[in-house]
C-alpha cells in the first residue's frame, strides 16, 4: 500500500506540471487498527489536491471495508442528535445564514429522458429521480450500497471510470454525486461519463469544496477530508478545468452544506476523527469554540468559502 511515510516529497502536479506541496498527513480514522499514514499535496497552480501516491483498485476497495454511509438506506436514517442549547442556537444561527441549494430532480429538466447515476451509493438520488419520472439507472461497484439501491431502481455493477457495457445506448443526463473525489483517476470518469451522454446532454458534479472554511480550518479531522476513501480534493477553478478537458462546458454552479457543520453530529464526527488519528485526543471543548468562531468568519465569507460541497451543471460539448 502506498502511504504517506512510503511515498517520496510532492512532485510535480498531474495537471500542469508545477510542484506540488503537502497540505497535511493523516491516518484512516475509520480504520484505527491500519497504522499508514496518508498525505495530501497541494498544487497552488491548479488549486487542486490529491492524495500523495496511486493506491491500487484492491487497495482502494478494502477502503470501504467498513461501516460506510452508502451501505445504509437513507429511509431508515436515524435523527442526528441535536445536543444542548448552545449547539442548538449554532444550528438555528446557521440555517439562517444558509442560502445552499440541494440536489433536485429538476436540474436535468423535465421528464421524460434517460438518466444515469454514475456512483449511485444506497440509491437516494436514483428514488429521487425516477419518483420524478425520468427513466433512471444506477451504476455503482460497491455491493453492499448496491443492494440496498437496488430497492429502489435497476441498478448495475461498475465503476466511474469503467462503466459497464450493459448499460446500452445514450443518455439525456449524468449524475456524479460526491463520486468524483473517490476515483482513482477523475479525468477517466469524466471521459467515461461524455462517451455515454448526447450532445447537448447535462452532467450533475457535487463535490467537497476545497475553498470551504471549514476545510482549510479543520483539515484532516474536516469530515468531508476522509482520506483516503477521498482522493482528490477540487475547489470551482480545479473542477472547471478537468470539465473542459473533458469536454464538457460549465453552465452554473450551486452550492450546499452549511447548515450541517455547525450541528452536533458534525462537532461530534470532528472529535471523533480527531481521537482516532491523532494522541491529543481530548479537544471536545476546543471543537465547540472553534466552531463558533468558523460560523462568525463563515457569515462574512464569499459564498464559495462558506459551504462544504460544491454542484457544477455543465452540458456535453
Amino acid at each position: 500500500m502506498t502511504a504517506s511515510s512510503e511515498a517520496p516529497g510532492p512532485g510535480a502536479c498531474p495537471w500542469c506540471g508545477a510542484r506540488m506541496r503537502a497540505l497535511f498527513d493523516t491516518r484512516d480514522w475509520r480504520r484505527p487498527a491500519c497504522h499508514e499514514r496518508w498525505r495530501v499535496d497541494w498544487c497552488d497552480a491548479c488549486r487542486y489536491g490529491r492524495v500523495a501516491g496511486e493506491p491500487s483498485a484492491e487497495e482502494v476497495a478494502a477502503f470501504y471495508r467498513v461501516d460506510y454511509y452508502t451501505h445504509a438506506d437513507p429511509a431508515q436514517a436515524g435523527a442526528a442528535p441535536r445536543g444542548g442549547l448552545l449547539a442548538r442556537v449554532r444550528t438555528h444561527l446557521a440555517w439562517r445564514l444558509d442560502r445552499g441549494v440541494d440536489f433536485a430532480p429538476a436540474e436535468f429538466g423535465a421528464p421524460p429522458g434517460r438518466l444515469v447515476d454514475i456512483g449511485c451509493g444506497s440509491g437516494h438520488n436514483l428514488a429521487a429521480l425516477r419518483a420524478a419520472g425520468f427513466d433512471a439507472c444506477g451504476v455503482e461497484p460497491d455491493p453492499a450500497a448496491r443492494q440496498v439501491a437496488e430497492r429502489h431502481g435497476p441498478v448495475l455493477a461498475g465503476t466511474a471510470e469503467e462503466l459497464p457495457a450493459a448499460l446500452g445506448g445514450m443518455f439525456d443526463g449524468a449524475l456524479l454525486s460526491h463520486v468524483l473525489e473517490h476515483t482513482r483517476h477523475p479525468e477517466r470518469a469524466l471521459q467515461q461519463a461524455h462517451d455515454r451522454l448526447k450532445p447537448g446532454a447535462r452532467l450533475v458534479v457535487e463535490v467537497p469544496n476545497a475553498d470551504a472554511l471549514g476545510f482549510r480550518a479543520f483539515g484532516a479531522s474536516w469530515p468531508w477530508t476522509d482520506v483516503p476513501r477521498h482522493l482528490h480534493f477540487f475547489t470551482l477553478d480545479s473542477l472547471r478545468a478537468l470539465l473542459g478537458r473533458c469536454g464538457f462546458e460549465l453552465e452554473s454552479v450551486r452550492h450546499t452544506g452549511f447548515t450541517r457543520q455547525f450541528d452536533a453530529s458534525w462537532i461530534a464526527a470532528l472529535h471523533d476523527i480527531h481521537a482516532r488519528t491523532d494522541s491529543a485526543a481530548d479537544r471536545s471543548s476546543a471543537w465547540q469554540r472553534e466552531s463558533w468562531g468558523l460560523l462568525w468568519r463563515s457569515a462574512l465569507a464569499p459564498e464559495d468559502q462558506r459551504y462544504d460541497s460544491m454542484r457544477v451543471l455543465a452540458r456535453r460539448v
